[in-house]
C-alpha cells in the first residue's frame, strides 16, 4: 500500500513520522500493514502554501497512491478551518483524479495549546466526511493518554514539535487509520515496552474514535 504525505515540520522536525510508520509495518505479520511511502514535507507550509508551492501536487499527480495525507500547519501558528477546507478539496479533486483517497491529519499543537486540538480534529473530521475519507486524531490521542497518564511529555526541548514519545503516538494513530490493523504489539521504536504498548492501546482507541466521528 503506497501513502504519500503532505505536511509540514510536524512531520519530521524531531523525529520523522512517516519512517516510524513503516517500522510499524515492517514489524507487522499482517499483510494488510505492508506500506511504503513518499512524502512531501515544507518546513512551516500552511495548506495554501503546500498547495501553490507546485511540489505535493506534483507528487499526487505523479503515481497513484492508497492514500494521500494531507496536515495543515498548527493552529496556534495560524492554521485555520477555512483554509483547511478550501485546500483540502483541491487537493481531494486531483487525488480522486488517481483513484487515491484522501486522509487528513490532525496533529498535537504546541505546549500550553490543547485547546485547539478539537477544533483541528473537527475540521479535519469535517472535510474526511465531505471527501468520503478520513481523519486520524493524534492531538485526540494525545489527550486521551493525557487523562490516563498525564505527566507524559509529548514535546520535544522546543515545546513547538512533538517528542519521540507524541511522535510515535500519532504513528501508531496513522498506521491504524491507513491499514485497519492494530497497532498493539508492534515496534516499539526507542520507548520502553510498557510506555509503547500504552500508547499502542490509545492510538486503537483513537482508530475507533475517528471511524465514528468521519461518519457524523
Amino acid at each position: 500500500m503506497r501513502v504519500l504525505y503532505l505536511g509540514n515540520s510536524q512531520m519530521v522536525c524531531n523525529c520523522n513520522l512517516p519512517e516510524i510508520v513503516r517500522k510499524l509495518s515492517d514489524s507487522s505479520s499482517d499483510p494488510k500493514a505492508k506500506l511504503e511511502a513518499d512524502q512531501v514535507v515544507i518546513g512551516g507550509a500552511t495548506m495554501d502554501r503546500l498547495w501553490n508551492d507546485g511540489r505535493p501536487l506534483a507528487a499526487v499527480q505523479a503515481a497513484t497512491y492508497a492514500w494521500v495525507l494531507c496536515h495543515e500547519i498548527v493552529y496556534s501558528y495560524g492554521g485555520n478551518g477555512e483554509r483547511l477546507r478550501t485546500f483540502g478539496r483541491k487537493f481531494y479533486a486531483e487525488a480522486r483524479k488517481k483513484n487515491s483517497r484522501m486522509l487528513f491529519y490532525a496533529s498535537g499543537d504546541v505546549e500550553g495549546q490543547r485547546g485547539t486540538h478539537a477544533a483541528m480534529y473537527r475540521d479535519a473530521a469535517e472535510l474526511a466526511r465531505e471527501c468520503g475519507g478520513r481523519v486520524a486524531g493524534g492531538g485526540m490521542a494525545w489527550l486521551q493518554a493525557w487523562a490516563q497518564r498525564p505527566e507524559l511529555d509529548f514535546h520535544c526541548p522546543d515545546r513547538a514539535h512533538p517528542s519521540a514519545m507524541g511522535y510515535y503516538l500519532n504513528a501508531c494513530v496513522l498506521f491504524a487509520a491507513f491499514t485497519d490493523c492494530a497497532p498493539v504489539g508492534l515496534d516499539a521504536h526507542t520507548l520502553s515496552t510498557a510506555d509503547a504498548e500504552f500508547l499502542q492501546r490509545i492510538a486503537w482507541e483513537q482508530y475507533h474514535d475517528d471511524r465514528k466521528n468521519e461518519k457524523g
